[in-house]
């Protein structure tokens, strides 16, 4: 996580996020305003949550969708 500038307290929060409060229309330009995160950090915890089976993103469309798997 070091190499990635992201703490595991903000991939938590994010997840956290996406497992009580995310709809599923929301881009990630909202979910900056909601959680006060940047864009790019919200971009790398969800990447991360995805690596480790936490979510599965289907970029067949714009705004991505993203989806709670645990």
């Amino acid at each position: 996580l070091g190499e990635l500038n992201i703490s595991p307290q903000l991939i938590a929060m994010v997840y956290s996020y996406m497992a009580t409060k995310h709809v599923a229309s929301e881009s990630l330009q909202d979910m900056e305003r909601t959680l006060g995160i940047a864009c790019e950090s919200i971009s790398k915890a969800l990447k991360q949550l995805e690596h480790h089976g936490y979510l599965a993103i289907s970029r067949a469309s714009k705004p991505y969708q993203y989806r709670v798997i645990k």
